[in-house]
């Protein structure tokens, strides 16, 4: 998808709109552990696109898209499972250090 954008900013602004759309309602249903599946997959998913993107036009767009699903990966860690935060901002870290 992202290759086939005219705007890549739009493009990843609309997967992580979806992805959160859809965290957001299985936390309306009280199904937390679906919610912090979705939240996870996209940010997983840009991640993938990022490794192939070092030198393209993508590559900001990608990165500031990262960003906004790290922090919402933290928000909901903060509220849900504040165990694991240690754990995100380690792989945080680490995806920092790789890219």
């Amino acid at each position: 998808m992202f290759r086939h954008w005219e705007d890549p900013a739009e493009a990843v602004a609309v997967v992580i709109i979806s992805y959160h759309n859809l965290a957001d309602l299985y936390l309306r249903r009280m199904q937390t552990d679906m919610a912090g599946n979705e939240l996870n997959r996209v940010h997983d998913s840009l991640l993938q696109e990022i490794a192939n993107e070092a030198d393209s036009s993508r590559y900001q767009a990608l990165l500031s898209g990262l960003r906004r699903t790290y922090q919402a990966l933290l928000e909901f860690n903060q509220q849900h499972r504040p165990e694991q935060i240690g754990e995100l901002q380690a792989r945080y870290e680490a995806e920092l250090l790789a890219g």
